[in-house]
């Protein structure tokens, strides 16, 4: 995976953390682990998103020069929980491949005694986990954080190298990876999923 992936992985979660600052009943998504689990620079860029004003522009400045990506990050991120949730009582398990900084498998409470598997680049997974000892001095025992480069390992091995049996019911989360990898390595998750 490419470096420009790694860049990149706080983003989607500074949106749902941004979204936190709207009221309630105006809220996409609730996320109340978003805004703290974030790096430090963006954590203080973030901070800002509580003046109504200055949310309003960086929005609608992403509108003008992304249509659709903010709002779109956010329903995803909301239809992938709804579903998650509605699903939990037939599955044995849940990996989110490239989780980024995402926080969904920490907040959801309906899946809390799953076990479950985050895959991303190692200098990612090593900064959310220091995030998350930071702010909760732990990180759940159900959850393998497990890094990895998609380009050159096989998920597969690496997932049943940490626990994960074919013979369970998973729900995956893939998301915003696909455009980071080369070709092959697409077509080898998706060989992967396909069994």
């Amino acid at each position: 995976m490419t470096k420009a992936a790694a860049k990149t992985g706080a983003d989607p979660i500074f949106i749902v953390a941004v979204e936190q600052f709207f009221p309630k009943n105006q809220r996409i998504i609730e996320d109340d682990l978003s805004p703290k689990i974030l790096p430090l620079s963006i954590r203080v860029v973030t901070n800002l998103m509580r003046y109504g004003f200055i949310r309003d522009w960086v929005i609608n400045y992403s509108e003008k020069t992304n249509p659709g990506i903010w709002g779109g990050i956010l329903c995803r991120k909301r239809y992938i929980r709804d579903k998650l949730d509605e699903m939990s009582n037939q599955i044995d398990g849940v990996v989110n491949l490239g989780a980024g900084f995402d926080t969904l498998v920490y907040t959801l409470d309906s899946i809390f005694k799953l076990p479950i598997w985050e895959l991303d680049q190692n200098v990612i997974i090593n900064s959310k986990q220091a995030r998350l000892i930071k702010i909760d001095n732990s990180i759940p025992d159900n959850i393998n954080s497990i890094g990895i480069d998609f380009d050159h390992e096989d998920v597969g091995k690496i997932l049943e190298s940490n626990g994960y049996s074919n013979d369970e019911q998973i729900f995956f989360i893939w998301a915003a990876v696909t455009q980071y990898l080369k070709e092959e390595s697409v077509k080898q998750i998706f060989d992967f999923l396909s069994h």
